[in-house]
């Protein structure tokens, strides 16, 4: 259960000259500060930088956490204003973080589910991706709440599925691994030229657990040279029927995982992953082996059974 901030017993008040006063007052604050990092402790993940292979969701699932990390996403001042006053009850600071995912967030408060970068990985990474109403609650009771009732929720079931952010927290909590973990792509350097762009896809996946290879290793495993411990298993393209169909065209990238047998899917993919759950995607990943035949078994269960807890 979290731990309330109590405050000390005052002791009898004693003249101090201005430097043992000062003195007391930093002693003070740093018992405070010890006390609300006692607040934090445990439900949460604790999460790592991920490096170029993806390794938030491993350091999330490997320690316990010591402090919570709250970021906001997707709110307007007034709102921010208010969850800022909130947390301020409690004794816990928001993070202060640009549009993008930062692995270090372990709760993350929205109004509602959305597509954003932030929302997208915080279900990837397994974080708890939580209403305004937490924290609001929380003030009052002058302490963290339990999450479980708190779950952001999508208005706009054609973008994300009402309960995504649950689910993906209810699969951490029980594989320890993020929405990508074991899968490992590569992207082309074309496949999201507008909303999302090609590095917000990448975050998006290693906030998973995913590893991302550079195209340049793809051709060295080709040629036989060693250059990643990782075997690629699916490659994120523009228009994946198209470059199939438009073999001559000559982009490098599409030859070799043709060549290779590497899968062909768009960036829709890795969303609609997220965003739905429970959806067969199986339609959404063209294979690109010129023998006859479906998907291997492996990546049909991924896909079938990501979530089906």
């Amino acid at each position: 259960e979290p731990v309330a901030l109590v405050p000390q017993p005052s002791s009898p008040k004693r003249r101090t000259s201005p430097r043992r006063g000062a003195g007391a007052l930093q002693r003070a604050s740093k018992r405070l500060k010890t006390a609300t990092t006692a607040a934090g402790r445990a439900r949460g993940p604790s999460l790592a930088s991920s490096s170029d292979h993806g390794a938030g969701s491993r350091a999330r699932a490997a320690a316990k956490p010591s402090v919570y990390n709250i970021a906001l996403s997707g709110m307007r001042s007034k709102e921010k204003e208010r969850s800022l006053t909130q947390a301020a009850k409690i004794g816990v600071e928001i993070t202060a973080s640009p549009k993008e995912w930062n692995d270090a967030i372990t709760h993350l408060v929205t109004p509602r589910l959305g597509r954003s970068e932030k929302t997208l990985a915080g279900m990837a990474a397994g974080a708890f991706v939580l209403r305004e109403t937490w924290l609001a609650d929380s003030g009052r009771e002058k302490k963290l709440l339990s999450e479980a009732k708190y779950f952001a929720e999508s208005t706009d079931e054609a973008l994300v599925a009402r309960q995504a952010a649950a689910l993906w927290r209810r699969h951490f909590e029980k594989t320890k691994v993020g929405a990508f973990h074991g899968m490992t792509c590569v992207f082309h350097r074309d496949c999201a030229r507008v909303i999302p762009s090609r590095d917000t896809l990448e975050r998006i996946f290693r906030a998973g657990g995913g590893t991302v290879m550079a195209a340049e290793e793809l051709s060295g495993q080709r040629q036989g040279r060693r250059s990643s411990r990782h075997a690629l298993e699916l490659a994120v393209v523009p228009d994946p029927k198209k470059m199939l169909r438009s073999q001559e065209e000559g982009d490098d990238l599409v030859l070799q995982c043709i060549a290779s047998g590497i899968p062909l899917t768009t960036d829709a993919f890795l969303i609609e992953w997220l965003a739905f759950p429970h959806k067969n995607l199986t339609g959404l990943v063209h294979k690109t082996a010129t023998s006859g035949g479906s998907l291997p078994s492996s990546w049909r269960k991924k896909i079938e059974c990501r979530c089906s807890e």
